[in-house]
């Protein structure tokens, strides 16, 4: 089996199905990691977005927004998905809450410092994703090289943790 080289591009777009099962809890007014041509919420951060880089900025709590919607990209460079994963839990502090789709990694560093711990709840998602390729991708592969997860981030456990840390639970895609 084969999956989609990320290296090519960082801009694959969320699965339109696993969204909208998610903004129909949540109603995001806010995507953090888009451009123009894969953002799911009307305001996003990315280029052409509201901001340009969304983690030059210490969170994405903007007021009248609402709740935020991140699909970062997926690579190993830049400190891979820690300072994605730092930024929602610093929007939800901020009063915001914050829902990443991330690769389930339970064994990482940010999953051990941030997720377990700060997170509200963990949504592992059954099976693996297929992603909406960009544009100019000329691959085959759109599946999830490794499991996926929702992770969400509300103010009221984002300060000092969840006792016995995050809820998880599975799942199904729609």
């Amino acid at each position: 089996m084969s999956f989609p080289n990320t290296s090519v591009s960082e801009r694959w777009a969320t699965p339109q199905a696993i969204y909208d099962v998610i903004d129909r809890e949540f109603r995001f007014g806010l995507d953090a990691a888009a451009d123009a041509s894969n953002h799911k919420a009307t305001t996003w951060l990315g280029p052409g977005g509201l901001y340009p880089d969304a983690l030059g900025i210490d969170d994405w709590c903007y007021s009248g927004v609402g709740p935020v919607w991140c699909n970062p990209p997926y690579r190993k460079t830049g400190g891979g998905i820690y300072p994605w994963l730092q930024r929602g839990r610093a929007t939800a502090r901020a009063g915001a809450v914050c829902v990443l789709l991330v690769y389930a990694r339970t064994d990482t560093r940010a999953w051990t410092e941030i997720v377990h711990p700060f997170a509200d709840e963990v949504r592992l998602i059954a099976g693996r994703l297929k992603f909406t390729p960009p544009p100019d991708y000329t691959g085959t592969a759109t599946t999830a090289g490794a499991p996926s997860a929702v992770v969400i981030f509300r103010p009221a456990t984002a300060w000092l943790g969840r006792i016995g840390g995050a809820q998880y639970r599975i799942m199904e895609q729609p």
